[in-house]
């Protein structure tokens, strides 16, 4: 025979009813946030497509190198907590390569 014991305490469900609420306002404005910075970055790699596609072949790579430099001093200097070297690295080259 098992007894469940069950609190009733309105004023107690009315908090949990607002901090739910709060947090589910909280969490809309990050999603907003983060679809923000989604279309800035896609704005920003066709801006950078468009750029690195009307430069020739000598010029393209001569930016790849100059990137690369720039890379490798950032890892140098860069908070780990920020993001990966090699997360910067992989989407550098999806951008770069884009433009070949």
């Amino acid at each position: 025979m098992s007894v469940k014991l069950v609190l009733k305490n309105p004023r107690g469900n009315h908090l949990m009813k607002n901090l739910i609420a709060e947090l589910l306002v909280n969490l809309a404005e990050k999603e907003a946030q983060t679809n923000d910075i989604a279309a800035r970055l896609g704005a920003l790699e066709v801006v950078v497509t468009a750029l690195l596609g009307g430069l020739d072949a000598p010029q393209r790579q001569a930016l790849v190198d100059n990137v690369e430099t720039e890379v490798d001093r950032y890892r140098k200097n860069m908070n780990a907590n920020v993001y990966t070297p090699e997360l910067l690295q992989h989407h550098l080259q999806r951008l770069l390569s884009q433009a070949s």
